[in-house]
């Protein structure tokens, strides 16, 4: 960067309610649950079922789940670890403006460009967090950037960060993790558990498993514990068949082989959520012990872990 040229940064997150209320939750899912990069079914089919069933019904089943962690962070976790992340990264690079923005939900991604090209910069550096590249996630927020800026009579050199899914600092950032929760409670497997997408988004050529896969074999090198490590993925939504196998699936087959420890990370998540803290930490706690597991540990997300932070700034340059 020249000593003249003005560097903006913009880190993107999926979003989150603005209130852990029915009517919020509801807002944010309509928004979230309308994009066809999500749902890619016909807006004729989708929209009746969204409108009179998942949106009437899905938001009181979350209510609860939002409730309580709202309670811990005073607001969304993933809202407040973002932030973090934004100001940490701020603090390591003085010389950029460093901003955050969400795919649905405030701020948004055209909101924070607006303010961005109002400081008339040269330079505005997209980092997605997600680390794997999906048709889901990453291409929402590319397509949101390229519409912000469309119309722009002073638009800056852009740089998208489509993934980093195999970055050294993101691997470091992740083993480290897995390291100091094994030694507060030591487990004999390893879970890595990704987010799931539609099985046909990975026929119709999503490079998202692929990404997921090289991902977890990175980990398994880097490690220095005892452990044997496997792959799955969570959250499903909808009748479609997604990949496999599940989280849910994979921990009742897990102890059926005779593993009773397990340390579970999410590495497809950069910050803890709805999905980490309430499906991994507690859902599949709770299924795995009941089915007979013994010790369940949780490992928590990158969130704004120091390497993490210089992870961002690396690809920031």
């Amino acid at each position: 960067m020249t000593q003249s040229s003005k560097k903006a940064i913009l880190l993107v997150n999926l979003g989150s309610p603005e209130a852990p209320t029915i009517s919020a939750i509801r807002r944010f899912l309509a928004e979230f649950l309308s994009d066809p990069n999500v749902v890619d079914l016909s807006p004729f089919r989708w929209r009746p079922a969204l409108y009179g069933i998942v949106l009437p019904t899905r938001p009181k089943r979350l209510l609860a789940d939002y409730q309580k962690m709202w309670n811990f962070y005073h607001e969304s976790p993933l809202l407040y670890i973002t932030k973090n992340q934004t100001q940490q990264l701020q603090q390591l690079l003085t010389e950029c403006t460093v901003k955050f923005a969400m795919t649905y939900g405030e701020p948004t991604i055209r909101q924070t460009i607006d303010e961005l090209l109002k400081q008339f910069i040269d330079e505005l550096i997209v980092i997605p967090l997600y680390p794997q590249y999906s048709i889901s996630t990453t291409r929402p927020v590319f397509q949101q950037v390229m519409k912000a800026l469309e119309h722009k009579n002073n638009c800056p050199n852009l740089t998208f960060i489509s993934s980093f899914y195999q970055d050294d600092l993101y691997i470091e950032g992740l083993v480290a993790n897995i390291h100091e929760a094994y030694r507060k409670q030591p487990f004999d497997h390893l879970v890595c558990s990704y987010h799931g997408i539609p099985l046909h988004y990975a026929q119709q050529g999503d490079p998202y498993p692929t990404h997921c896969q090289k991902t977890t074999k990175k980990i398994q090198e880097k490690l220095d514990v005892p452990v044997t490590v496997s792959h799955c993925y969570q959250s499903k939504f909808g009748k479609a068949e997604w990949l496999t196998p599940s989280l849910t699936d994979h921990l009742q087959s897990l102890v059926q082989t005779g593993v009773q420890r397990v340390g579970v990370i999410a590495p497809s998540f950069t910050a803890d959520c709805l999905e980490t803290l309430i499906e991994i930490d507690e859902e599949a706690r709770e299924l795995f012990l009941t089915v007979g597991g013994t010790s369940f540990t949780f490992i928590e997300a990158l969130n704004n872990s120091p390497i993490f932070i210089q992870c961002l700034a690396q690809l920031s340059n």
